[in-house]
């Protein structure tokens, strides 16, 4: 139950904090105020100091108690297990899920739990606790503390919670009994004694009298006055002339006195200990707890012959299991009465209830039927239907039916309502009142509590003398008086809250003079995101999910569903069906006019490399092998896969070069006959055996294995080439810098292109053959980066639509060049924009040139790349969890439309943090979120959903702060701030907003145009790569050459991505083989380039070509040679330095004509080189 209300009910934990924020702020507001604090104040200061304090170590005793029982649990369920077997090693290939994979690293990291309950199969856990006397050093028994975690430093609602199956027994008024009976037999002389006496007699034995008659308080709180005053405190400031009180305080001086005479070593050891504030009560307190000690222990020893299951020592009483006792008042009196027998003092023992609010209502008061709306009554709603009973009822009803409220929708998703929603959707004003002692003001009020830990809403209505308490459909009614005492007696006293209720602010209560106690607004914004009817959260929160468990069964769903689904897809191509379905009509179209005679008179079959058959034999032997080999079984290929392969490189070269051919059985053997020399055996159809792959200068071809022994070829692993292979593979690589990639792709221009596929693709296969001609190791390059500033923008399918140079990336410049480089067509289509630097004004601008604008959305990759900046751009396993949180901002769920998530934000305005969300946001620059809560939210991440909740975003930003507390702390380079900064201000209500457009974009569209989306601008900083690698050694040129070159490049993008995307190959192809086999046609036919060259016939004479570009370059070279000669520098004699030459840059001098220089200064120059 312990793990239920503390894990599962996240709602009861987001009030905790938020009462305990509101008590700091009072406390630390009230501690502020100038001048000298009146005794009033401080009453009320220690007020509010002491239930913050309780509260504090309430909850912080229950998470300790409950993190030594899940480590208890784990242990038990690990001894009762058997142990695991060895795994085997899986032989497959690793595929692991990403957010699997960061969910389990922190999991083993940090020994997370489950989601599920970890004590469901652990049963009984039990806990041996050691108790021991507190403080050891003074000689003397004393009350006895538990050391760790234990049920004694519990709380009474958390005793209620962990233990029900015990009872809490204790004795009746301790102090003043065993005192009294302790000084009885110090057989105190001293004339003050008989006065002293009387007083602590009738504090003993007359307790509720005094109570009722002399101090005239409730029973509670005159137990708190009587045992504070006693013991050395100070009594409330309306009982400081209380005669009665005054003798209490007579008598407290007279014990003390008396303490310090009987211990005197217990009394020096108090002043000497300077965190002891009052040493004389301090000795007081431990003469009569020696005696309370001493009555305990003997009491212990009655219990412990009956070997209950649970037994806890609380002070002045114990807590035992309930099986024990068969009769609790019998046992009870056998406890006193072993107690005297055994120690002499006579005590009384007695059970106390720990009821909660509403179960001490029921137990007074019958219940009355009351109507109410079945909507009202769904879980949850508990805010409304209590505000329907109050006579709210139109505003309760209006609000449940704006069913396209984000307010609704975020009931349906959380299954709870804050009462800073319901204010907002029905109009209410509702004004929380923190008070614990008087009645609220107003006669109408809502009335917030915690049964089980599950925190609830109440109607209370103040009658005549009486208060109407309505929960749900059930009405009771209790006196004033007994509503007071229950407020106290309650174990969740400590969470309970009232909310006047107003229908507008004009009949709101004008504040009194005297405002130590009232709230400030932002206290009462605060409390107003009070949770009410949160149910547990595995329950009810999207948020928290089992990674592991599939969302959908695979095995459910059809082929032909599966093929209804990806016809739709535009990832999914079947392009090998379009292949298949052109063999099946080749083959099924063979006829007799296709059958070759051989020169060796046999009939040879159409589609196979070298079978044949006797001419003795009719050509339906033929057909008949036709229609028996060549079936759909052996994919109409014979000969074996070999054949298969030639066929998939026609076809892919037929789709580059945007041809049609049904004949590739025809064509793949033609071509194996023709490089397969000699000819194998006719009367062999299976040939893979007996042929091998060789890579030519004319590109691969398969060659008898036969002839690889009489031919000098190189051999490494499986694959051959000839020196003329190794030649061009030499000469290539170097000219591309050592890469692979560029190797394969500038080969597959060179080479044939019906064999080009047979190629090697991989890196894998080409370095062995690399390493065999060059005999050494590859050589790294350093990298230049382009210096300049270059304007971006990517179509949803990834088409570069704008690659041009800008001046700035100011919003005016983004726009203006977008507006020349796009048509107006082209800018009307643009409905959903990802940029890195949204603001209101860029919004309003794009607006302005695209009109059917509808979404800007915030680039959320930015984010971990900077990151990732402070760890040298490496990535930590922080930012793999940031990349994991951060994916959740472009999931979507196909049962959610963009509405949810409410207006688009646009950079105008935006809801502000809630309070829950300002506490998640403070853990982020605290790096505070308790760790346990911290791991959870990580484990449980589901990166194939979204967020459905601003506040899960700002709570997992803020658990990656918790768990990689020390990589935020780095600084990173480019903004020059620490990383838990940058995410603290990721998390703004503005900037999270800009994100959340991502998830608002992507459901507004269709899920067929989302397989080709990218992930934020990733497909841009891709291009930014791209653009690197080629200007790496690039430091400066002038602005016509980067024109020209960014259109080159912007030509080749698009040429392999319009190929790739509406002529898809059989097989997938990198950018480069795609562009490569596009390029490898010419450009033009013979008359267009005939007709292109006529357009400079001049009079018979080719004129020169006008080039715009070249005369702008000539003339921005003049400008910059004019602007250097402008410098101080360049007025200065140069002596002209002596060139280092290098046998690459040797000086060429002679007499032979080269391209651009004349004949006249040719023979000037001389003959000698």
């Amino acid at each position: 139950m312990l793990w239920q209300v503390l894990q599962r009910i996240q709602s009861r934990q987001v009030n905790c904090e938020i009462l305990l924020k509101v008590y700091r702020s009072i406390v630390r507001r009230l501690q502020c105020r100038r001048g000298k604090k009146s005794p009033q104040l401080l009453d009320i200061i220690e007020h509010w100091n002491c239930r913050k304090t309780k509260l504090e170590n309430q909850e912080n005793a229950a998470e300790d108690l409950l993190e030594r029982l899940q480590c208890q649990a784990q242990n038990q369920t690990a001894s009762s297990q058997p142990a695991a077997q060895p795994r085997k090693r899986h032989k497959g290939k690793k595929q692991a899920d990403s957010a699997a994979s960061a969910s389990v690293s922190v999991s083993q990291a940090r020994g997370l739990d489950s989601n599920e309950n970890p004590f469901e199969a652990s049963g009984l856990i039990r806990q041996n606790v050691t108790y021991k006397w507190a403080p050891e050093d003074i000689g003397i028994r004393t009350r006895r503390y538990a050391r760790g975690p234990a049920c004694q430093n519990l709380g009474r609602a958390w005793q209620a919670v962990v233990v029900p199956h015990t009872t809490d027994l204790d004795i009746e008024n301790c102090c003043f009994v065993v005192m009294l009976q302790l000084l009885d037999r110090l057989e105190i002389n001293q004339r003050e004694w008989s006065k002293q006496r009387e007083t602590l007699r009738r504090c003993a034995q007359e307790r509720d009298r005094v109570i009722a008659e002399e101090l005239q308080v409730d029973r509670e709180t005159g137990k708190d006055v009587l045992n504070k005053v006693f013991n050395g405190g100070s009594p409330p400031t309306s009982l400081r002339d209380n005669s009665f009180v005054k003798q209490l305080q007579e008598l407290s001086v007279y014990c003390r006195w008396i303490a310090v005479a009987a211990l005197p070593e217990v009394f020096k050891q108090m002043l000497e200990n300077e965190e002891k504030e009052n040493p004389e009560a301090s000795t007081l307190h431990h003469l009569w707890t020696v005696a309370e000690d001493v009555i305990v222990d003997a009491w212990l020893d009655k219990v412990q012959g009956r070997n209950p299951e649970h037994v806890s020592m609380h002070f002045d009483g114990l807590r035992i299991s309930t099986a024990v006792m068969e009769n609790v008042d019998d046992f009870c009196a056998a406890c006193s009465s072993h107690i005297q027998r055994k120690t002499g003092f006579n005590v009384r023992i007695r059970a106390k209830e720990h009821l909660f609010f509403l179960q001490h209502i029921e137990r007074k008061s019958s219940a009355l039927e009351s109507e109410c709306p079945a909507e009202l009554l769904q879980p949850g709603n508990c805010i409304l239907a209590s505000l329907h009973h109050l006579g709210f009822a139109k505003e309760a009803h209006d609000m449940v039916a704006n069913t396209e409220s984000e307010f609704q929708h975020y009931f349906e998703r959380r299954h709870h309502r804050t009462y800073a929603q319901v204010s907002e959707g029905t109009g209410l004003v509702l004004l929380p009142d923190l008070s614990s002692i008087s009645l609220p003001r107003t006669s109408k009020v809502l009335m917030h509590v915690a049964t089980h830990g599950k925190p609830h809403c109440v109607a209370v209505e103040l009658l005549d003398g009486e208060v109407q308490v309505t929960d749900g459909a059930v009405q009771r009614t209790v006196s004033e008086k007994d509503f007071t005492l229950f407020r106290k007696l309650a174990v969740d006293s400590k969470y309970i809250l009232f909310f006047e209720v107003y229908r507008n602010k004009h009949e709101m209560p004008a504040e009194g003079s005297n405002a130590d106690d009232s709230l400030t607004a932002r206290e009462i914004e605060s409390l107003l995101d009070f949770q009410a009817a949160g149910q547990e959260d595995g329950e009810c929160d999207d948020f928290v999910v089992d990674v592991d468990q599939d969302a959908v069964d695979d095995d459910s769903l059809s082929e032909q569903d599966e093929d209804l689904q990806d016809s739709d897809d535009e990832a999914v191509v079947r392009v090998g069906d379009v292949l298949l379905g052109k063999l099946q009509r080749e083959a099924g179209n063979c006829c007799v006019h296709q059958i070759v005679r051989t020169e060796e008179n046999e009939y040879r079959c159409p589609f196979c490399p070298f079978r044949s058959f006797s001419c003795s034999q009719s050509t339906k032997r033929v057909l008949a092998h036709v229609k028996n080999y060549h079936n759909e079984r052996k994919q109409y290929v014979a000969s074996g896969t070999k054949q298969l392969k030639i066929i998939i490189s026609l076809h892919d070269s037929d789709q580059c070069s945007r041809k049609s051919s049904e004949n590739y059985l025809a064509r793949s053997s033609e071509i194996l006959r023709s490089t397969v020399q000699p000819a194998l055996s006719s009367r062999r159809m299976l040939i893979d055996r007996h042929i091998r792959l060789v890579f030519t200068d004319r590109g691969p071809e398969y060659w008898n294995l036969e002839c690889l022994q009489r031919s000098s070829l190189r051999r490494v692993r499986n694959l051959y080439y000839t020196q003329e292979f190794g030649q061009m593979v030499f000469q290539e690589f170097l000219m591309h810098e050592a890469k692979v990639y560029s190797l394969h792709a500038v080969l597959v221009g060179r080479v044939t292109p019906d064999m080009c596929s047979l190629l090697p693709r991989f890196v894998n296969h080409w370095w062995p053959i690399i390493e065999d001609i060059f005999q050494s190791s590859k050589e790294d390059k350093e990298r230049a980066a382009f210096r300049g500033e270059v304007m971006t923008l990517r179509g949803r399918t990834g088409a570069v639509m704008v690659l041009e140079p800008i001046a700035t990336d100011e919003s005016e410049a983004c726009v203006r060049t977008m507006a020349n480089r796009i048509p107006s067509r082209g800018l009307g289509q643009i409905q959903f924009v990802r940029v890195d630097n949204p603001s209101k004004k860029f919004w309003e601008e794009l607006r302005l040139i695209c009109p059917n604008l509808q979404v800007m959305a915030l680039d959320p990759v930015h984010l971990a790349m900077t990151y990732e900046f402070a760890s040298s751009r490496k990535r930590t396993p922080g930012s793999k969890m940031l990349r994991l949180v951060l994916s959740k901002l472009t999931a979507r769920d196909d049962q959610c439309s963009g509405q949810e998530w409410g207006p688009t934000f646009s950079g105008s305005s935006c809801r502000p943090l809630t309070h829950e969300e300002d506490i998640a946001r403070n853990h982020i620059e605290s790096r505070s979120m308790k760790s346990r809560e911290a791991e959870r939210i990580l484990k449980n991440l589901d990166p194939q959903k979204p967020f459905y909740f601003r506040l899960d975003f700002i709570k997992a930003i803020a658990a990656i702060c918790s768990v990689y507390s020390e990589e935020v702390k780095r600084i990173a380079p480019g903004p020059n701030r620490p990383v838990y900064k940058l995410l603290h201000s990721a998390t703004a209500a503005g900037r999270a907003e800009w994100y959340f457009n991502n998830t608002r974009m992507l459901h507004s569209m269709a899920s067929s145009r989302l397989t080709l989306l990218p992930t934020g601008t990733t497909s841009n900083e891709s291009l930014h790569r791209e653009i690197n690698v080629w200007f790496r050694e690039t430091y400066r040129l002038h602005q016509t050459s980067l024109y020209l070159k960014l259109s080159i490049l912007k030509l080749a993008k698009n040429l392999s991505h319009n190929a790739a995307l509406y002529r898809p190959t059989t097989r997938q192809m990198k950018q480069a083989e795609v562009l490569a086999r596009v390029t490898s046609e010419s450009v033009w036919s013979g008359r267009e380039w005939n007709d292109w060259c006529s357009e400079l016939d001049q009079e018979g004479v080719p004129a020169k070509a006008n080039l715009p570009w070249l005369k702008e370059r000539k003339r921005q070279q003049a400008e910059v040679k004019k602007s250097v000669r402008k410098k101080p520098a360049a007025s200065k004699d140069e002596r002209r330095t002596r060139v280092h030459r290098t046998p690459h840059t040797l000086k060429r001098k002679d007499s032979l004509r080269r391209a651009g220089v004349r004949q006249d200064v040719c023979k000037k120059r001389g003959a000698t080189q």
